[in-house]
């Protein structure tokens, strides 16, 4: 059965959703809108026709001799060229190996599962298609919950270093949209498309997920991070035990105290995010900075705590760091490091997801604009996102 409550989304607004829904139902929606939606539809409708990516599908199992367990290459790392063997690789920041996403990995079938969780589930909500809310619930139930193909919930092996490691703890890294995931789910559930043993697994993967971040030796490590990483260690946590309905008040209070001080090691004084901005590539990795920081504050808003309203005792606030990046959001030249390379760093995504939540979570109307302005370069799911611009959706 759908659900009757409204769900708590935490990357997107129900408000701008439902309400873009009506005004497509009722015939009122502007043209932009229309498009959007029946490019969507279109799109899933051709994933839907595909059987859905398992983590199983790599032809070897990796370090752990696992199949189940997710294996991938850091994207970062790199064969050193003085060895006929290629042996030990060399880790390039922010330079993109293509071997990292071929067949070999995982990555490329957990981008593909993402990507296919998002036009679906979009395309079954924003068009009332029950056809595509089935086929989204196929690929979350072979990802996360069928026993013969459901991946392990730990990312141990996330980000190997051929001939140095069999893993790192920046691979949890991978496990972020996973809280976009979560939002889709919600929608597929508001409508009845995912329910019952579904969800029940799911639950029980999310609960597994979010206990291994809390007490692996690579989960602890990530939590002490003071970029980008230690913010969507927290917003996965937070959001794998809510849905888990594992967020007890302890966790939670101990999160919000790791966010209040991600707010004092990860900003400038002028709102800037200097540990982003040092990368060689600082224009993706600024506005994916400021995504994290919005996203950990948007999952923590969901539990009940206040992230965007909380100021340092020298000033330090989200608010701040969006007054530092408005002007480049809103097509400013970026004075700063900036890397052309054939693979990218999503660079477009990251802003217009960093706009959107700030768009929800200040109701800042520079902030609202900024994010439709961006959304409508973006790809249909953006459009659809960001709302009905013509009728003036809030976020």
């Amino acid at each position: 059965m759908p659900s009757t409550a409204p769900p708590i989304l935490t990357t997107m607004s129900w408000t701008a959703l439902n309400n873009a829904r009506e005004a497509l139902r009722d015939g009122s929606a502007g043209e932009e809108l229309q498009s959007a939606r029946d490019t969507l539809v279109a799109r899933g409708r051709t994933l839907a026709a595909l059987a859905p990516v398992a983590v199983t599908d790599k032809p070897d199992p990796g370090p752990s001799g696992q199949t189940r367990d997710f294996y991938a290459i850091g994207k970062y790392a790199w064969p050193d060229p003085e060895r006929p063997d290629g042996l030990p690789y060399l880790r390039r920041d922010c330079l993109i190996n293509p071997e990292s996403n071929s067949d070999r990995y995982d990555k490329a079938r957990y981008d593909e599962m993402v990507e296919r969780v998002r036009v679906l589930a979009l395309g079954a909500f924003i068009g009332d298609d029950a056809e595509l809310g089935e086929a989204a619930a196929a690929v979350l139930r072979t990802w996360f919950v069928d026993p013969a193909t459901s991946m392990t919930p730990h990312l141990r092996h996330a980000a190997v270093l051929p001939g140095v490691n069999d893993g790192a703890a920046i691979g949890i890294i991978e496990g972020a949209v996973l809280v976009e995931v979560l939002d889709h789910v919600r929608l597929l559930e508001a409508d009845g498309h995912w329910c019952g043993t579904d969800r029940d697994g799911l639950r029980a993967w999310m609960a597994g997920y979010a206990g291994w971040l809390r007490t692996s030796e690579f989960g602890t490590a990530e939590g002490r991070m003071v970029n980008n990483h230690g913010s969507f260690w927290l917003a996965q946590v937070a959001a794998a035990a809510g849905y888990a309905g594992t967020a007890t008040p302890e966790l939670v209070d101990d999160l919000a105290k790791l966010g209040r001080t991600h707010l004092e090691h990860q900003l400038g004084a002028d709102g800037s995010l200097p540990e982003e901005m040092a990368r060689p590539d600082a224009w993706p990795y600024a506005t994916y900075g400021l995504r994290a920081l919005a996203t950990e504050a948007q999952v923590l808003a969901s539990l009940g705590v206040d992230q965007w309203a909380h100021e340092t005792s020298d000033g330090r606030s989200l608010r701040l760091a969006y007054e530092f990046l408005l002007p480049y959001l809103g097509g400013a030249e970026w004075p700063y490091a900036r890397l052309d390379q054939v693979e990218d760093n999503h660079a477009g995504d990251h802003a217009i997801a960093a706009a959107r939540m700030g768009a929800i979570g200040l109701a800042d109307r520079r902030v609202a604009d900024a994010h439709r302005s961006l959304a409508a370069t973006g790809e249909p799911r953006h459009v659809v996102l960001a709302g009905d611009v013509r009728r003036g959706v809030a976020a």
